[in-house]
């Protein structure tokens, strides 16, 4: 029976996303009386900030030295060996994790659910083939992987070296299909933030309980984040000047994701468009750095949601509230398929808005047109789709010798 488990990708905490993982996949685990678990992050302090230690035991990965990280390269150039870096800096830790395993029964998720989207994630290989050589189960959880990064041979060899692989989308369940050996580690799930529990905290002066737009929008969704004349930021005041004109609703802009020193924290673009509406009377912006459970009872008061961060959105979903994605990555298309059976209409990319009034047609004629109907599937839909990981959780707990 596991009696301990780490939990390894997390870069921290300042991604919404990523504490929302965490706290749900804690609580997830709780059910299955695990209750011994340990968060290895790389932003320990910001982790602390938002009282994650009262939920999990929290483990920074050691910084390393600039002597060290130039011979790393060194020998990365000489040898052609990408992984070796990795467990050299981080030997002590892999050693205290080996050392846990041979006293409890001990278990690694990878909760960096698009880790492998980006680039090489050596440190997860890293880690993977440490546990394999010393008999330590892994699972890559609620992960994400398109085609075409599991073309690389590396990837692939990777990706076979996980105990259990728990996919959070039918995308890329039948990616990994193709390549994994055992068919059985393979389980299908929701993403794990869709147990992520609410935390009741003051609504915005502005806002309108259950009457209330709100918006989450991210850099990522910009061709150019400085130029107020981009698509994205006309179609954003196109659809708080609908709402603010032709309806009674409120609008909310609502950040997922907080970095003080780059450009990729929500905040920077929200305040740029609430500048123009700051007067208004029915127009509020989250400007406190909340938890992503606090973030979550905020979404769930609202009517309706349009969000580019994915958690922003499952906060969205779970929730019951009518919402469309503007999506970018293959975890939000995939996740919007599986619970209405497609993306069209329900996922925006940015490729393919064009006018300046795409999203507030799309507001218009999906969310308020069907609200009533998406309410009664999501109703009918997510208890069974939420259960997933559950059932999956015991598999993966209770396939462990």
């Amino acid at each position: 029976m596991i009696k301990k488990v780490y939990l390894c990708g997390h870069t921290g905490s300042m991604n919404r996303g990523c504490e929302a993982i965490v706290r749900s996949t804690a609580t997830i685990l709780n059910k299955d009386g695990i209750s011994d678990i340990t968060l290895l992050s790389f932003d320990e302090q910001y982790d602390r900030f938002l009282n994650l230690q009262t939920t999990v035991k929290i483990v920074s990965y050691p910084n390393r030295s600039f002597i060290e990280k130039v011979f790393t390269i060194i020998k990365r150039k000489l040898f052609k060996d990408w992984i070796w870096g990795f467990k050299f800096f981080y030997k002590k830790l892999f050693d205290e994790i080996k050392n846990d395993a041979e006293k409890d029964n001990t278990m690694l998720f990878n909760i960096g659910g698009d880790t492998y989207c980006y680039s090489a994630p050596y440190l997860s290989y890293a880690l993977n083939e440490m546990a394999e050589k010393n008999g330590i189960p892994t699972v890559f959880w609620g992960c994400s992987l398109d085609e075409r990064i599991l073309s690389d041979k590396t990837m692939k060899n990777d990706v076979n070296r996980y105990s259990y692989i728990a996919a959070r989308e039918k995308e890329t369940f039948e990616n990994i299909k193709n390549v994994i050996k055992i068919k059985e580690k393979l389980l299908k799930v929701c993403d794990p933030a869709f147990h992520l529990e609410k935390k009741k905290t003051p609504l915005p002066e502005k806002f309108i309980a259950g009457n209330t737009l709100g918006i989450n929008v991210s850099h990522l969704i910009f061709s150019n984040i400085e130029d107020e004349n981009d698509i994205i930021y006309k179609n954003i005041r196109c659809l708080i000047d609908y709402v603010l004109s032709q309806t009674d609703m409120a609008v909310c802009l609502i950040p997922h994701v907080y970095n003080s020193e780059k450009n990729s924290q929500d905040i920077k673009v929200l305040r740029k468009i609430f500048k123009d509406y700051k007067t208004h009377d029915r127009i509020s912006i989250i400007e406190k750095e909340l938890s992503c459970s606090e973030l979550k009872y905020i979404i769930s008061k609202c009517r309706f949601f349009i969000g580019a961060r994915t958690h922003a959105t499952i906060a969205a979903y779970s929730s019951e509230v009518p919402a469309i994605a503007l999506g970018y990555s293959i975890k939000s298309i995939g996740i919007a398929e599986d619970i209405f059976g497609t993306s069209d209409g329900y996922v925006l990319s940015k490729n393919n808005i064009t006018a300046e009034d795409d999203i507030k047609n799309a507001f218009t004629e999906i969310l308020i047109k069907n609200e009533n109907r998406i309410r009664e599937h999501y109703k009918k839909i997510l208890p069974e789709y939420k259960q997933s990981i559950i059932d999956a959780t015991k598999k993966i707990i209770g396939g462990i010798k």
